[in-house]
């Protein structure tokens, strides 16, 4: 005798992902039939596989969002890390939203790196600038002379150039 197999596939809110597929197998004989390929997703079963039974059968291949790796670095300004670097997995569309640490004596170029995860992997890096030393008293600091040699600053780097 002759039954249907029936192979549904749906996304995890149940909607459809592609066309069922639908055929006649003689009880006993084996079937195997690949899963269609959807970009961004992950099917439940890749194929499915059986021997037919003395009855319909009727199977649900479920699709899910393929997940994305989120990245934070967290790094001084001379490149050495700061911090224990940050990742987690994420399925496209979802929401982000991480604290960066808080170090005693810097400040983080972002407090928080929030977002929706894209369908690619996400990368950030999160650098600490050391914070500027109070001033030593109330008096206003002296005038000082024009040029390099009274400047009390280091000299200007090429990466924080404005040009």
């Amino acid at each position: 005798s002759e039954h249907t197999l029936t192979i549904k596939y749906q996304y995890e809110d149940g909607s459809s992902a592609a066309e069922a597929h639908t055929e006649t197998i003689k009880e006993g004989e084996t079937y195997s039939v690949l899963s269609p390929v959807l970009n961004g997703y992950t099917a439940s079963q890749t194929t499915v596989t059986g021997t037919m039974p003395a009855e319909d059968v009727s199977i649900t291949v479920t699709y899910t969002k393929v997940p994305h790796t989120l990245t934070i670095r967290y790094q001084y300004e001379d490149g050495r890390a700061a911090a224990e670097t940050h990742t987690e997995t994420l399925k496209e569309g979802e929401t982000y939203n991480v604290s960066s640490p808080a170090l005693e004596g810097y400040t983080a170029s972002q407090i928080t790196v929030s977002g929706i995860m894209p369908a690619q992997d996400v990368s950030v890096t999160v650098t600490y600038t050391k914070d500027e030393p109070p001033p030593s008293s109330s008096e206003p600091d002296p005038p000082q002379p024009p040029g390099p040699s009274g400047s009390s600053f280091p000299p200007a780097s090429p990466l924080s150039s404005t040009g």
